[in-house]
């Protein structure tokens, strides 16, 4: 007899097993199943929104290719190297941010050549330093220098109270002691003197070169050391300031000067020094001394290498000038010919008998016109071979930066006017010499 109409509520629990249940209910609640949804697969996902909760705290590794929009306070970690070398500028649209570079690694500290111009540098490449012969290399007066107020080295003039001392230049590529340049300037107290007034060594700007610097900032550099008898306790190093034209270099108009001390080694020691220069300044000057004490022993001195003055508030590496261009800029302010017998120096014609005319050039133009001396010069007249001594020089007529002519006073001569007379030295003392410093 069938059954009808059973109600399903006659069921007991879990009566009914799934080999009770018809093949095809069976498969369709096996594929949809969705108990605890631990097995339900993401195709079958096709509406809705996942909740934040569903994710588990760490992502599975998956490639992350096809991602976009992805907001950039969001990565976190290290950009691998390889997704940085793919990063085009075509990828990239506005500005990027400020980044610090504070722990960026690997940058070379070496341009290519000729990648930085001047345009990219703070400071001149070259005519940095104010100071002529700042390396101490040029000496066209030779030997020592033992008078105050007189100029030593060229550009380099001693100045303070009365002292037994000797300046000299020291070739450092003997002693070793500064590899970087070959001389020094050195200032020693001669060995066995007592007196102790501050003495030094100094040089002046003159006023055409110091053409926009009031008001800005100067730094001087320079290499120090010290003697084993060096009495005083300090170096004096000493910027002066002054106003008017090429006045002297350590007493100018108005003058006012900032001081430093240096409490030296017995090798080479760098120092620098900046100052603000005074806003009516013309002249500036700098200047190197000390106060010795007791009696000097036999190297009671300082020496000063490498010295430089420029502009700005930084201290760059000393520009080193070549030896000609060094000499043609000490020359505008003093040059010297002679030193070595009968050596060529002028020629000329004779005026008359005793009174030879000769056109003397100037190796460069110079500051102002120079002061002109001389010492065992004579004439040669070449006609009849006469050698005439000359016992002054009128140099009335060498009143021009440039040069001019020189009129030589010798002995009478029965050499005819407009005879061919040459002007050198009669011993290696002999020389001609023109002074246009400050």
């Amino acid at each position: 007899m069938a059954l009808t109409k059973v109600s399903t509520d006659g069921v007991k629990d879990d009566a009914v097993t799934a080999d009770k249940v018809a093949n095809a209910i069976n498969t369709s609640i096996a594929a949809n199943t969705a108990k605890d949804l631990t097995a339900l697969s993401a195709s079958n996902l096709t509406s809705g929104t996942v909740p934040d909760a569903r994710f588990p705290d760490t992502l599975p590794a998956k490639s992350a290719a096809n991602l976009t929009n992805i907001p950039a306070g969001n990565l976190t970690g290290t950009v691998a190297d390889a997704r940085i070398s793919a990063l085009t500028a075509s990828k990239l649209t506005g500005d990027l941010p400020a980044i610090s570079g504070a722990n960026l690694t690997g940058i070379s500290t070496t341009p290519a050549d000729g990648s930085i111009t001047q345009a990219k540098l703070n400071f001149p490449v070259a005519n940095r330093n104010l100071l002529i012969n700042g390396n101490f290399s040029i000496n066209q007066r030779g030997g020592v220098n033992t008078s105050i107020n007189t100029y030593a080295l060229d550009r380099w003039r001693s100045y303070g109270g009365p002292l037994g001392f000797t300046i000299s230049q020291q070739n450092n590529a003997s002693n070793g002691s500064l590899a970087s340049s070959r001389n020094a300037i050195r200032v020693a107290r001669n060995s066995g003197n007592s007196q102790t007034s501050n003495t030094g060594i100094a040089q002046g700007v003159e006023t055409l070169s110091c053409q926009g610097i009031a008001g800005t900032q100067m730094t001087l550099s320079f290499f120090a050391r010290k003697g084993a008898d060096f009495s005083s306790n300090v170096l004096k190093y000493i910027i002066f300031f002054g106003q008017g034209t090429d006045g002297n270099p350590v007493g100018m108009t108005s003058q006012t000067s900032s001081t430093s001390n240096a409490t030296l080694a017995t090798t080479f020691t760098k120092y620098t020094k900046t100052v603000t220069v005074p806003a009516n300044t013309s002249q500036i000057t700098v200047a190197f001394s000390f106060d010795p004490t007791g009696t000097a022993g036999s190297n009671d001195w300082f020496e000063i290498a490498e010295c430089q003055l420029e502009r700005g508030s930084v201290a760059t590496s000393f520009e080193h000038r070549s030896h000609g261009q060094e000499l043609l800029l000490c020359q505008r302010y003093f040059w010297k010919f002679g030193g070595v017998t009968n050596a060529w120096i002028y020629s000329g014609i004779m005026a008359s008998s005793s009174n030879p005319r000769m056109l003397a050039r100037f190796p460069v133009a110079m500051r102002a016109a120079p002061t002109i001396t001389f010492n065992d010069l004579v004439v040669d007249a070449e006609v009849s071979g006469s050698v005439e001594a000359i016992s002054s020089i009128a140099d009335t007529h060498l009143n021009s930066v440039y040069g001019g002519r020189i009129s030589l006073n010798s002995s009478s001569s029965s050499v005819g006017t407009g005879a061919s007379v040459n002007l050198y030295p009669s011993s290696t003392s002999g020389y001609i010499q023109g002074d246009a410093e400050l």
